[in-house]
C-alpha cells in the first residue's frame, strides 16, 4: 500500500470516528429551514442550503413546537441543542 493510500485510508477512518461518535461536529450552529406544514403550534421544516433551496442530505424535521407565528413557505432560523437534530428550536423567521 503506498503512503498515499495509507494517509486516505488514515482519513477516512478518522472522519467516520468522528460522525459517528461526535457527529454534533457536522452540524452548523444555526441553519435556515422552509415552513413545509402547519398544524397549530407544531410544524414541519425542510432544512436549506447557503442558496435557500432544500437541502436533500437532511431530513423533513416534523412536529417542530414553536411559539413564533409563521406560515407556509416561511423561513426560519434554527439552532440545535448540543447540536442534535432531534433537538431544533426555532429561533426567528427571516423577512
Amino acid at each position: 500500500m503506498s503512503s498515499g493510500n495509507v494517509k486516505s485510508a488514515i482519513v477516512k477512518n478518522i472522519k467516520e470516528y468522528l460522525y459517528e461518535n461526535f457527529n454534533h461536529i457536522f452540524i452548523p450552529p444555526c441553519l435556515l429551514a422552509k415552513v413545509t406544514k402547519i398544524e397549530g403550534s407544531k410544524v414541519n421544516l425542510k432544512i436549506l442550503d447557503v442558496n435557500k433551496n432544500e437541502d436533500e442530505t437532511y431530513p423533513e424535521l416534523a412536529n417542530i413546537d414553536t411559539d413564533i407565528p409563521v406560515e407556509l413557505d416561511d423561513i426560519v432560523v434554527l439552532n440545535f441543542i448540543n447540536g442534535e437534530l432531534e433537538y431544533p428550536i426555532i429561533v426567528r423567521k427571516l423577512g
